[in-house]
């Protein structure tokens, strides 16, 4: 029995996407009343992924909702080109092995936002088509495409003029990740920003191979924990879909200030005017920026763990942060005799990069007989 067509939830969607292009032809799409194909594309390239991959899962939910189908593409054969998009260097290839590894874990992670059931997801690889790729099919649809065109997409042009290398297999990409979308027949495409031109070729190629334009939706992306740069597993300010409700709720608190409104209407299901409201208080000083950061990690919490679990570690960041009482679940470590302050941390939090290690220390965030411990060099003396 095949899924009801259902209205979208607009207002989710405005709170997770930035772009539609264009608003009238999803209108349009929408008003066929039957399935529709939903792409969403992903290079294996990494094992984890974090709060900001997963706005563009919670999209893909709203239309799984909907009773639409979303097609999960796994780029194993893309990723052995490596996606140039926003690179300053050749993206180094993979072996095929570890894309494996990689599109496995990833499918593990998206399970915990996607609903799973085959009338709603389908999980395909492009190797399954680009392995069998016509060459004189795709030299004909690459006749389409002038080289000024490609030129002035940003990562090339930039590149140009630093007078960095890049090879005659990076200018493939943009075509067959647009390639991907006439295969798959795709109704809409969800991707990043970074993705946009891709897929807006992607448009162009469905209609020079003679099918319907795709509807491309970018999503909104928000700046990590350090409020910089946008979360990333090298900075180390992410918060990963496969982390702990424990490591999720500590990794919120770190937050920035000025991130809280910004986090509770993309990475939460507050009402929006609850949202609003907070960030009024918040501005005027009439809240405290660290209560306001409990409810949005508990709220963060109960949307992958339960409301269970987001009550458990709230009670339980309180008893340990602000009465300053020792968890009964405190784990012993053996540290080397006369390790400074990193070192104990690096056998503490042995899967954090050294960076946000130092950001805990900077933070505040470690003790010491409860004093604060500010120097990453100084070797802490044991009271007893």
């Amino acid at each position: 029995m095949s899924r009801e067509i259902r209205p979208l939830d607009h207002e989710l969607l405005s709170r997770l996407v930035a772009t539609v292009n264009t608003l009238d032809e999803l209108k349009a799409k929408e008003g066929l009343g039957r399935q529709l194909r939903i792409k969403f594309g992903v290079d294996a390239t990494g094992a984890e992924l974090h709060l900001g991959h997963a706005v563009n899962l919670h999209v893909m939910r709203a239309f799984q909702d909907a009773g639409h189908l979303v097609q999960l593409l796994l780029g194993d054969f893309t990723t052995r080109i490596g996606d140039p998009s926003g690179r300053n260097n050749q993206r180094p290839v993979l072996a095929r092995d570890d894309i494996q590894a990689n599109a496995d874990a990833f499918i593990d992670q998206a399970a915990l936002v996607l609903d799973t059931d085959p009338q709603v997801l389908e999980i395909v690889r492009n190797s399954s088509w680009l392995d069998e790729l016509n060459l004189d099919e795709f030299l004909g649809v690459a006749a389409h495409i002038t080289v000024q065109r490609l030129m002035s997409r940003d990562t090339f042009r930039t590149r140009a003029k630093e007078g960095a290398e890049f090879r005659l297999h990076e200018f493939c990409y943009p075509l067959l990740q647009a390639y991907d979308s006439h295969a798959m027949k795709s109704d809409v495409a969800i991707c990043g920003t970074d993705q946009l031109y891709n897929e807006m070729l992607g448009r162009d190629v469905q209609t020079w191979l003679g099918g319907a334009k795709q509807v491309v939706m970018t999503t909104k992306i928000t700046m990590g924990l350090c409020g910089t740069v946008k979360q990333s597993k090298s900075v180390g300010n992410y918060v990963g879909l496969n982390d702990s409700a424990r490591d999720k709720f500590g990794k919120v608190m770190t937050l920035s200030d000025g991130q809280i409104a910004q986090w509770l209407r993309v990475y939460t299901s507050v009402p929006l005017t609850e949202v609003d409201e907070l960030e009024g208080t918040l501005a005027r000083g009439e809240m405290n920026p660290r209560d306001a950061k409990v409810m949005l990690a508990r709220r963060v919490v109960e949307r992958y763990h339960g409301a269970e679990a987001g009550q458990r570690e709230e009670a339980w960041f309180a008893k340990v942060f602000s009465r300053r009482e020792a968890p009964e679940d405190m784990e012993l470590l053996s540290v080397p005799s006369g390790a400074n302050l990193i070192t104990i941390l690096q056998h503490a939090l042995p899967d954090e990069s050294n960076s946000a290690r130092r950001r805990l220390i900077k933070q505040g965030g470690v003790r010491l007989n409860n004093e604060k411990q500010t120097d990453e060099n100084s070797v802490p003396l044991w009271r007893p």
